[in-house]
């Protein structure tokens, strides 16, 4: 069979119906998919050592025979050393391994095998150099030619099929497959001296021996470059070519501004807005004036009053005869929304609605009923806004709240539901300016920094597990004074791999400890009403303290919840733990934060929370812990759902993003579709809008 990039993986040599289900598992579908699975580095065997020439220190490959092996169980319980010694014309090499005992089943007299690892003197032993827990790979004559005199390629593991497995297979995949289509067009290939798309898959995956070794593993040679490149072009000239096409749109209805609609914001608001958050209302009143779209990102710091705004604008479309569409990612969240939401707007005329999957058949049924006559009304929900069956008479206004958490394809299904709909997307986590600007190409920006007046800043303190009794006798003095607050856990339960306390057994003796309080327990398990249950209870002050996993980490909001202790803090990311810092500090009592650090916390982690320590500043934190923790784990793609990159990263690659945007902008600008390539990819992102607006 030829094969195509859109070709079934189980149709590639060394892929059979288990490793098809694997590799479907991993996400890894198509050939394309497996030629995008790239090396995450590379080693140098270009050129193989002989053991009598072999130097102290210095990283070596070597081939030789299995001479001789042996395992040793120490009087330390169940620690294994397992040696083994390697010939190569006489001259000999002592290779150890340490607690992995499987290896005898491995090295077996005789076997070729090649060992890359840096080289010891090994005084005590006839056996002169020696290597611990080198790289190994046993081979044959089939494979001996590939491993050696080359760069080799090493791949990640897929659940149960080795790094090892997943190079043969794509060797011989990259020298089976022909049909590669290029994506970009000749004009840029030759304006940035660019490789054809196949040459450089071809190159990522099997180097030729001239390539620099140490660009390699930057992933800065000219082909991982291009295809860096490509993908990022791609993704901004998506983004270009719809923000073309909505700034054409007439969206077919004028709203107009009210004194109704300004009574309306005075009776409501029972705080002054700041600054920021007037500027922000300013921008978004504008956009839906104007006769085309809004498209708006809201960017706010934790507590910043974005769903204020969100209240405002929406009163604003409602006022005007229109629908209006709230989602939040999960049902908590929705739920506190709809909640406060309901109760401020008690006693004015308008219809707030709740649509979540925990919705009742009967009450659903009447809601789309709703929906469907077009009646003006706020519906609050999670996903279950943008299902098949969901029809809206008359959407005008669509928001979604806490964006990074929801994928592009259900943004633009939600905003396709309406016609012509205006668009506001709000989030918390924050992102340098230039990145958002970036990464929004769509969108235009509104930054809130500035927290409602009151509000006392947060103490925030570092705590050694330690001295965790004292906390909690500082924690019974403040339940006694009639205030609330959390302690949250990174688990629910024991886990093998990471020996952290789990929520669900902590909970049992937390409540042996604070006997004289009511204690709740919060998770992502519970059903959700049990969950909107608790959450009641605690916010009526029925639960003085809840004990948790990070699932409060976005939108619970508490105002007489004063403190927050997060265990293992070291397990949790700079964003995420200001995320739970914001759920304290939101009325007028002083608030404080507490990060507890087990002993085996490293080094790179206090870092990290010391400098969460220094300052509230989500904007200020979020550059500090790209500094720290670098841009692949700082702005990784997990933390835009909509980011799927195989190969880019939006921080690292944050040049190449500039000038692909710039190209993208372009293209579109001056309608340069005459590629083919172009031209293939314009359709493409056609016949996908036009499958979400059907859908």
């Amino acid at each position: 069979m030829r094969l195509k990039l859109s070709s079934s993986v189980k149709y590639i040599k060394g892929i059979g119906p288990k490793r098809e289900r694997i590799f479907k598992k991993a996400g890894i579908n198509t050939v394309e998919d497996l030629l995008y699975y790239f090396p995450f580095r590379y080693e140098d065997r270009r050129k193989f050592h002989k053991i009598s020439e072999l130097v102290e220190n210095e990283k070596s490959a070597i081939v030789g025979e299995v001479f001789s092996k042996n395992r040793i169980i120490t009087p330390r319980r169940g620690f294994h050393i397992f040696q083994v010694v390697v010939s190569q014309n006489g001259e000999k090499l002592l290779c150890v391994w340490f607690n992995q005992p499987y290896l005898e089943n491995v090295f077996w007299r005789g076997k070729k095998v090649v060992l890359f690892g840096t080289v010891k003197k090994n005084p005590s032993s006839s056996v002169k150099w020696k290597m611990e827990n080198p790289e190994y790979e046993i081979i044959d004559l089939e494979e001996s030619s590939f491993l050696m005199g080359r760069i080799i390629p090493v791949y990640e593991r897929i659940y149960n099929i080795s790094g090892k497995a997943i190079r043969k297979i794509i060797y011989n995949l990259i020298n089976d497959i022909k049909d590669v289509y290029e994506n970009l067009p000749e004009s840029i290939r030759k304006k940035y001296n660019f490789p054809d798309r196949f040459i450089s898959l071809k190159q990522i995956h099997s180097p030729s021996t001239d390539c620099s070794i140490e660009e390699l593993n930057n992933f800065s040679s000219v082909h991982h470059r291009r295809v860096i490149f490509e993908e990022l072009f791609l993704f901004e000239l998506g983004l270009a070519y719809f923000r073309e096409k909505t700034s054409q749109f007439n969206k077919g209805r004028m709203y107009t501004f009210t004194e109704k609609i300004e009574s309306v914001w005075k009776k409501i608001l029972p705080f002054e807005l700041t600054e920021d958050q007037r500027k922000c209302l300013d921008e978004i009143k504008k956009d839906l004036l104007d006769s085309q779209p809004m498209r708006r990102l809201l960017q706010g710091e934790v507590g910043s009053g974005k769903t204020a705004i969100a209240l405002l604008t929406s009163i604003f479309v409602m006022e005007n005869g229109y629908q209006v569409a709230f989602m939040a990612p999960t049902e908590i969240l929705a739920g506190q929304h709809f909640l406060r939401i309901k109760e401020i707007l008690k006693d004015l005329p308008y219809r707030v609605l709740f649509l979540t999957g925990s919705t009742s058949r009967k009450e659903r049924e009447k809601i789309l009923k709703d929906l469907k006559e077009g009646r003006p009304s706020l519906v609050i929900g999670t996903h279950a806004l943008f299902q098949k069956d969901v029809v809206y008479g008359n959407l005008g206004y669509v928001i979604i709240d806490e964006q990074h958490r929801f994928g592009v394809a259900q943004r633009t299904t939600l905003y396709l539901k309406g016609k012509k709909t205006d668009l506001l997307v709000m989030t918390a986590t924050p992102i340098p300016r230039s990145l958002a600007l970036t990464i929004y190409s769509d969108l235009d920006l509104s930054t809130m920094r500035e927290l409602p007046r009151g509000r006392i800043p947060i103490k925030s303190h570092i705590i050694h597990e330690k001295n965790i009794d004292k906390l909690y006798s500082w924690i019974k003095e403040e339940l006694r004074n009639g205030n609330q607050g959390y302690i949250v856990f990174p688990l629910i339960e024991e886990s093998e791999k990471l020996d952290l306390k789990a929520a669900e057994i902590e909970y049992e003796n937390l409540s042996m400890l604070f006997k004289d309080f009511k204690l709740g327990l919060i998770h992502g398990r519970l059903t959700t009403r049990e969950r909107e249950r608790i959450m009641r209870n605690f916010e009526k002050g029925e639960i003085n303290l809840l004990v948790s996993t990070s699932i409060i980490e976005v939108g619970i909001d508490i105002s007489n919840a004063t403190f927050l202790v997060v265990e293992n803090a070291d397990r949790f990311g700079l964003a995420q733990l200001h995320q739970l810092r914001g759920r304290i500090g939101r009325g007028d009592k002083e608030s404080h934060c507490f990060f507890v650090l087990p002993k085996k916390a490293g080094q790179e982690a206090k870092r990290r929370i010391e400098a969460l320590i220094k300052t509230n500043d989500g904007f200020k934190i979020a550059e500090e812990d790209l500094i720290l923790r670098g841009p692949g784990q700082a702005f990784g793609t997990a933390q835009w759902g909509h980011l799927n990159f195989r190969v880019a990263d939006v921080v690292k690659d944050s040049g190449v993003l500039e000038i692909a945007k710039e190209e993208a902008f372009r293209v579109i600008k001056e309608k340069d579709f005459s590629s083919p390539e172009l031209k293939r990819y314009i359709e493409e992102l056609d016949r996908r809008e036009k499958e979400v607006s059907f859908s």
